[in-house]
This record gives structure tokens, sequence and C-alpha cells, in this order.
């Protein structure tokens, strides 16, 4: 996009800056403002007041007076919260002096040509911006900015020289080389120096947030969680050439946290597991080979027929056996020879 070449302090900030000349407190940049409007033709940036139609907020990150006069006021910004595209045309800087409770515009750039930002929520493409905002300053004694707590610059932008010139004077760590304070500039986190550190070569590995950061020799930074969960598995990404023998066990694993939804058909085979782990009386199984007692059964359908009498008397009985075992008179007289 076109550089913000129309970019000046405003009147508001102007006049800030004879309040700051006046003593009435130090400057303090408190936001950086991506806008989507058009300058009014009847207006200059020294005339504008705000932001015509602010779209976004960008985290300050550093505030350096350069040359005595010359403030670089830098920040990031990124899409990844933003739900509707926008064509950034405007960069609005605010500022206050002292404890003022409400900040102004302090300086005001514009170009009409501007920039498309996507929607990152919805468009999946992340954009980051680094912005540099320069501006005047005077002779302002005291000159701070609002920096964002929770910003972490990323490895790649951190380089050996930088960390060197980051560093405060104080009392240096014979281990390390490294001054024993820590960085004090706003809005950095321990984190970041860990990582800083851990990139000099005081530490091969940082963890913090359950998350570890190591350097090999080689200068590989790997960055890894300290779980896995199923989430971060792909299927089949865990295969039998990658578990040792024996890797997994009964012991190791949680009851239920092995499901028959979570394992795809076919991923555990019989020769997979150690047989001699899972046994009939492991899981409450009868064995192969077993008696009931009669009174164990006491309801469902046998294979085969039962059989019976179908009496319940002595009698009855009697009458059955001997009605089935009586030979008739054909019988007899066939046995007599006599037929």
């Amino acid at each position: 996009m076109s550089d913000f070449a129309d970019n000046h302090i405003t009147n508001l900030g102007t006049a800030l800056l004879a309040r700051v000349m006046a003593g009435e407190g130090g400057l303090t940049f408190t936001r950086i403002v991506l806008g989507d409007g058009n300058m009014p033709s009847s207006q200059s940036p020294a005339t504008m007041t705000d932001v015509v139609s602010p779209r976004a907020q960008a985290s300050i990150t550093k505030a350096v007076v350069s040359d005595g006069q010359t403030a670089v006021v830098g920040a990031r910004f990124t899409n990844e919260e933003q739900d509707e595209a926008f064509t950034w045309r405007e960069l609005g800087l605010y500022a206050k002096v002292g404890g003022d409770a409400d900040d102004v515009l302090y300086s005001y750039g514009y170009t009409p040509e501007g920039e498309l930002i996507p929607a990152g929520t919805a468009s999946g493409t992340l954009v980051e911006k680094l912005v540099d905002v320069v501006t005047y300053v005077g002779d302002a004694a005291e000159v701070t900015a609002i920096f964002d707590p929770d910003f972490i610059p990323q490895v790649s932008r951190i380089e050996e020289t930088a960390i060197e010139a980051m560093w405060e004077q104080g009392e240096v760590d014979p281990t390390t080389g490294k001054s024993a304070q820590y960085l004090d500039r706003p809005g950095l986190s321990q984190l970041v120096h860990d990582i800083a550190d851990a990139i000099a070569g005081a530490g091969p590995t940082v963890t913090a947030d359950e998350v570890t950061v190591s350097m090999t020799a080689e200068g590989v930074l790997s960055i890894k969680a300290s779980g896995v969960g199923t989430a971060q598995l792909a299927d089949f990404s865990v295969t039998e050439a990658k578990l040792a023998d024996g890797a997994v066990t009964t012991g190791k694993l949680a009851d239920k946290s092995v499901t028959a939804e979570k394992l795809a058909d076919g991923a555990i085979t019989i020769e997979q597991l150690d047989k001699s782990s899972i046994t009939p009386s492991a899981i409450g199984a009868a064995a192969a080979e077993h008696v009931h007692d009669a009174a164990d059964v006491t309801s469902g359908t046998l294979p085969v027929e039962r059989g019976g009498t179908g009496v319940t008397t002595d009698d009855a009985l009697f009458q059955k056996v001997v009605s089935s075992h009586y030979p008739t008179n054909e019988e007899l007289l066939a046995y007599l020879g006599l037929s």
C-alpha cells in the first residue's frame, strides 16, 4: 500500500505539547487506530480531531525518541479478530498529558488509495502489520506510551544485536555473560526475556505456560505443547511402527480413556496386544470351558429339547410306561409262532 506521506501532528497534538512545555506533565501515547474513512476535502491532517471511521486498534509495542524532537511509536495489528474486511486509509495516533482522563488525536495520517484488510475470522487469511508512526514531540522532557501488556514479539523478529541492545546495565551473570537484570520496558513479559535468553545461547530449553521452547545446536527453534490430546493426533498418526513393544501398558491407560469410538477398525490387533495382560479373570468373564449348577439355570432356552414324561404322579407314570411297552395281540401271536 502507499505510505502515509500525508501524516502530521494535529492542532490538538500541538496544544498537548504546549502543556508539556508548561510543565503540566509528561506526554503519553495511548493508542493507534486504523480507519477506513475518507478525510473531508475541506480539512487537512492538522485540523482533524478524530479518525473518521475507526475499524481496528493496534497494540503499542514501542515508543522511542530518536533525535531529541522526533518520536517513533510502533504498534502491532492483526486481523485475526476482524469479522469484516475494510480498506485501511486512516492512521490515528492518540495521546494525553499527565493525569488526563481522556486522550486526543495527536497525529493523523491519510492515504486515499488504502489497502484491503480481509476479515480474519471468515477468510482464514491472517494479516499482521507492524506500524511505525514518526511524529514530532519537540523538547518534551518525558515521552512514554501505554504498551500492550500481552504483546510477545515473534522469535523471527528478535535478532542478536537487538537482544544485546535491550539488556539493562547491571551486574553481569558470569555463567551467561548477560546482565542479571530483567528487561523493564513495559509490555515485555518474562517469557520474552526467557526466549531471548535461549536464543542468545544462555540455555537450550525454556518452558512457560505448558509450552516448551528449545534451540538445537544448529540453531533450529522447536516449540512443543506439553500434552498430546485426541484433537492433536491425526488419524493413524500413531502406528505400530512408532510404538515400541510394551510402550503402552494397561497401567498407563486411565479407565475408559481409550474407547471404541476413538479407535479405527483394525488399529489394534491381537498381535499388537500382550494376550497375558487380558485374561478372563482380569475382565470378569467366564473361562472357555465351565460347568453350571442346575440352580444357576433359571431362565432361557436350551439348544435341544429337554424331553420328559409329561406326567406328574406315580400312577400316571406307571400307566405311561406299561402302555408304551405292553405287546399287542398281533405282536404276542407272532412271538408264539401262532400267527
